[in-house]
């Protein structure tokens, strides 16, 4: 992805008759950006203004200094205001319990891990960090120091000493420690509140599966064997002293769970029954235990936010912003739900800028985070600066260029695909024919090219481009395939007649009501009525839309926005991979997929493990129990004072976090500010 580097140049001309006034000058931006401005040209100075000009001083430009990458850039600053946009159910919880959290939390919280910033456009340049997944090399300890993976089944964490929670009640600036991350990570399990909470039915359904693991061999009987006295002997004190008597409340509520691992044979009636637990070392270090075993054990407590037991003992839970206590970056200082939230830099913060060994994080003095439904209100404070930044639709872009030439702007790589989901598990889409022949219907070209205007991407299923290490490129598909993604309508015709639809046949499409879903929608059917497929458009309201979406009874298609933006989701979590996914929207049941799966997650050797999924996926497309559409191009737009930033838009967890880690890196040029926009703040 490109860069886009701002550079502005002011040149202060004094002279005793005559003053000449410009705007903005023409730039030339790093790889081929150009900004332009106008110039009011004045008449040429006097022989007298030439002398009197000839002793003044040229302003100096900004000051420069080498980062500990060698790197000559601008000096930061301190100071100023950051405003970016959520949209509304974005900020409505500050307490982890709620999935919609995770947006607050990326802001007021640290990640235990993250893709490192230092290697990224303003480090060492090693990777843009516009991907929506990084492999473990790219990613390093924040609240973490490090951590050691020794086999699937065993991973040793280290925490940071002298990490400290914000200093106001009750918590009073109290250094973080390993119980505090046993507390939180048990918190996940015991309270039923929000969207957290291991359900006796969940429980069931992944104790179900590893006792299939146990059954098949899977695993090895010595870890098997050493499991049980781990939970017995280290795990059940340890959750007796941080939350006593969650060991009852969590036995009676997963009764079932209990039911089926001693049907396998096992004793657990005395055992608090973890399908992973932790085992505390010391105050900064902690061992994490797994029983069925995964490759990515080291990412287990990457999704995790850690707070202060005080908070919930004294106040229920940490949704209420005012009793809120973290160890980041922003604390909040006022919340107006639906319209915005207001932070303040944490004057205590531990971590300094790794660009700039000693530069104490954040930058700005300030955060402030606007809910902003309604697109046009939206873009019209993006277009006024009312906002620092923020995503621009296809269709608006051009239109941005033209009124607010100063911005800078890049195209954003997708992290989610437009999936036309089919009900692969009754007629007509039961049939890979069927299926494959719709594909081949609809004009893939014409809709990317003339629809999007060549603004959209259209191969991002079951990969995205960005996975670079298993992504097939278009080009290197088999032929077959490649025909899918392009327009055959004669051989979707044969497929049908092929099928037993000589003459096609009649089914319903059910459309989410946002303008995006409906109008490629409505494109990708007439296409798709040209061969005999002859869907009824069906608009509903958005929570009959997710009711049907979830409840997998619809006839027999239906249109989302499917996030895949981890490499196995699509395969775990829509296409067969995982038996109990309720993401597997067109309810495909794929028995080889789903074995794959199971002993894929147990390899060990990364390059053994990206030559099967790169292999797989490819066996997915044509299966296609997706159809795929293309998907517009995002664009970011940021105001130039924006420094320290040149287009990054995610840290490792994009449909969680949104944009919320990125803010404390950033530095106002706030004279650069006033120049454009009148204002400092």
């Amino acid at each position: 992805m490109k860069r886009f580097v701002w550079v502005v140049l002011t040149l202060l001309i004094v002279a005793a008759l005559v003053l000449t006034s410009c705007q903005a000058a023409t730039e030339e931006g790093k790889e081929g950006t150009t900004v332009t401005g106008q110039v009011t040209e004045k008449e040429a100075p006097t022989v007298e203004e030439e002398e009197e000009e000839a002793v003044v001083e040229e302003e100096k430009g900004p000051e420069m200094v080498r980062n500990i990458h060698g790197n000559l850039v601008e000096k930061p600053q301190y100071g100023g205001t950051l405003r970016y946009r959520v949209l509304p159910h974005q900020s409505e919880h500050f307490d982890p319990l709620w999935w919609d959290a995770n947006n607050m939390q990326s802001v007021v919280n640290d990640r235990m891990m993250t893709a490192a910033w230092e290697r990224g456009p303003e480090g060492s340049k090693e990777h843009p960090l516009n991907y929506s997944y990084y492999a473990e090399n790219w990613f390093r300890g924040e609240l973490l120091e490090s951590w050691e993976m020794h086999d699937l089944y065993h991973v040793t964490f280290k925490i940071r000493e002298g990490i400290h929670f914000w200093d106001k009640p009750p918590v009073n600036g109290r250094e973080l420690t390993v119980d505090d991350i046993l507390w939180s990570w048990i918190r996940g399990f015991v309270t039923i509140e929000g969207v957290s909470g291991q359900t006796g039915p969940e429980m069931l359904g992944i104790w179900n599966e590893h006792m299939n693991s146990v059954e098949r061999g899977a695993i090895p009987e010595a870890h098997i064997a050493s499991y049980w006295p781990g939970l017995r002997n280290d795990w059940k004190p340890t959750l007796e002293r941080i939350w006593p008597g969650a060991f009852e409340i969590l036995k009676e509520r997963w009764v079932d769970a209990y039911e089926r691992v001693e049907e396998t044979g096992f004793d657990v009636d005395d055992l608090p029954l973890f399908y992973t637990y932790i085992r505390k070392i010391d105050d900064y270090t902690l061992e994490l235990i797994d029983f069925d075993g995964e490759y990515n054990l080291w990412n287990n407590l990457s999704s995790m936010w850690i707070l202060p037991r005080e908070v919930v003992e004294e106040y229920g839970n940490c949704d209420d912003w005012r009793n809120l206590v973290t160890t980041g970056p922003w604390i909040p200082t006022d919340f107006v739900r639906d319209s915005s939230a207001s932070f303040k830099k944490n004057p205590d913060y531990w971590q300094d800028d790794p660009n700039f060994p000693g530069n104490q994080l954040p930058y700005a003095d300030r955060l402030l985070v606007l809910s902003i439904l309604d697109q046009a209100t939206y873009l019209a404070a993006l277009r006024t600066a009312k906002l620092d930044i923020g995503n621009v639709v296809w269709h608006k872009v051009e239109s941005f260029k033209e009124t607010s030439p100063e911005m800078l702007h890049v195209a954003t790589l997708p992290t989610q695909s437009h999936t036309i989901s089919v009900r692969t598990d009754i007629p007509p889409f039961d049939d890979i024919r069927v299926r494959q022949a719709a594909m081949l219907a609809i004009d893939q070209p014409s809709m990317l090219n003339d629809f999007y205007e060549g603004n959209a991407y259209l191969f991002t299923w079951p990969l995205q481009e960005s996975f670079t290490e298993v992504y097939t490129q278009p080009e290197d598909l088999p032929e077959d395939i490649q025909e899918l993604y392009q327009y055959h309508p004669d051989k979707a015709r044969e497929l049908l007649t092929e099928a037993g639809y000589p003459n096609g046949f009649k089914t319903k499409l059910y459309v989410y009501p946002s303008a995006d879903d409906r109008e490629s929608c409505l494109v990708m059917n007439a296409y798709l009525q040209d061969v005999g497929i002859d869907a009824e458009f069906i608009l509903t309201e958005t929570a009959s839309f997710v009711e049907i979406l979830y409840g997998g009874e619809y006839e027999h298609m239906i249109s989302c926005w499917w996030g895949n933006n981890f490499p196995t989701d699509a395969w775990i979590w829509a296409e067969g991979g995982e038996e109990t996914s309720p993401y597997n929207f067109s309810n495909v049941v794929d028995i080889e997929s789903n074995e794959l799966a199971e002993t894929w997650s147990r390899i060990a050797d990364a390059d053994e493990r990206n030559k099967i999924l790169k292999e797989h996926s490819v066996k997915e497309m044509r299966q296609c129990y997706n159809l795929i559409i293309p998907i517009p191009v995002n664009n970011l737009f940021w105001w130039p004072w924006l420094k320290n930033y040149s287009g990054q838009t995610d840290l490792g967890y994009p449909d969680e976090t949104g944009w919320g880690e990125m803010p404390k890196y950033i530095w106002i040029d706030q004279d650069l500010k006033y120049e454009i926009a009148g204002t400092r703040d």
